[in-house]
Formats: structure tokens, C-alpha cells, sequence
């Protein structure tokens, strides 16, 4: 069990997926990334930091043969909002045969997974899958295509827990949350506000 503080600064973590309701998820994920490869070999690119945990998860079930390999792509750094696309090293891929499995700790606003698939693309990977824990429930640019496999659909809010962090903090959690503003204080006027 992890210890979970109550806050990050002044904000409170609401659970969304309990530990057990997350490994869950990436079981079905699994037997589906296996069913969508059909034994042919794949390499795991995680994107990180955050699809480290999703990566590193799906690969202890994975039946089919694969690698694993990171990325270093984003668009948020330490900041709450995302930017252009951040490419950090060489994109070294194996054998022409080999699929590749893009995993993504959230599908947001989609930029990074697609722009990771389209460079995949470019480069002359005709099997190219993509896949994210979470996926957050919210419009997006046109031409931005869903994941092919998704764990978790969330409501669109700051996550924590599962590779998703708050400023570096609470990747580490198991679990996963939002987090959230402090609930307001009952007005004076309130008739939850007892008078003396």
C-alpha cells in the first residue's frame, strides 16, 4: 500500500482507479496488444517518463515476443500545460519486421502519441500500434486519431499516480487520481453553517 499525501499545494487527490482496478486494465490491455500482434514481434517504445509504469506493466504480461526501448518526447515538462512537441535523442528502431507498440501513460490532447506515430510512419514502419492507460473523455483537434488500445477512459482533470505526476511529484503512486481544488468552505449564509 502506498502512502498517499492528502495534497500538492493546497490541491487534494481524489481517487479515480484503485491499484487493483489499474492492473485490471492493463491485463485487458495486454490480451489485446496480443491479439492485435498475432505472435509477430514487437518492440515496446515507451514514451517517457510517464509510460515508463504503463510500458514496464505491459510487458511482464505480454505473450508475444518483444523488446523494450524508451523515448524521451513531451510536451509538458514540469509545467501544467502542454507545449510543441519536445524531441530529446535518436529514434533507434530494430528489423523492418518488428511492429512497434507506441505506450503512453495518457491520451490528452494527443499530440505527442501522434506525432511519435507519424515520425514511426515516415520512417517505414507500416505496423505501427499505439497504446495509453488512461485516456482523458474530451474533444480533440480533427485528425487526431484514438489510441488503438486504451486501459481507462478519465474524466478530463489533472492525473496523478500510474507515471502521471504533479510537478515530479506522485508518479510513483500505484493508483490512479485527480487532483483537484480544495472544496470551498460553506458560506456564513449557508444552512450548513450552524449560528451560535
Amino acid at each position: 500500500m502506498s502512502l498517499v499525501p492528502p495534497s500538492y499545494d493546497g490541491r487534494r487527490l481524489v481517487l479515480l482507479h484503485d491499484e487493483a482496478e489499474v492492473a485490471r486494465a492493463v491485463d485487458r490491455m495486454a490480451k489485446e496488444l496480443d491479439a492485435r500482434l498475432a505472435s509477430t514481434p514487437a518492440l515496446l517504445l515507451g514514451l517517457l517518463t510517464g509510460g515508463v509504469y504503463t510500458a514496464v506493466w505491459l510487458s511482464a504480461r505480454l505473450h508475444t515476443s518483444h523488446r523494450i526501448d524508451f523515448l524521451r518526447v513531451g510536451r509538458y515538462g514540469s509545467g501544467e500545460s502542454g507545449g510543441e512537441v519536445r524531441w530529446e535523442g535518436a529514434l533507434a528502431l530494430p528489423e523492418a519486421a518488428t511492429a512497434v507498440v507506441v505506450v503512453d501513460d495518457v491520451f490528452d490532447e494527443g499530440a505527442t502519441l501522434t506525432a511519435v506515430r507519424a515520425r514511426l510512419l515516415a520512417a517505414g514502419r507500416g505496423h505501427v500500434l499505439t497504446a495509453v492507460l488512461a485516456r482523458k473523455r474530451r474533444a480533440r483537434p480533427a485528425g487526431i486519431p484514438d489510441p488503438d488500445v486504451v486501459g481507462l477512459d478519465v474524466p478530463d482533470e489533472w492525473l496523478v499516480g500510474c507515471g502521471l505526476d504533479y510537478r515530479g511529484w506522485g508518479r510513483h503512486h500505484p493508483a490512479l487520481y485527480a487532483l483537484r481544488e480544495p472544496a470551498a468552505p460553506p458560506r456564513v449564509d449557508s444552512p450548513e453553517v450552524s449560528r451560535a
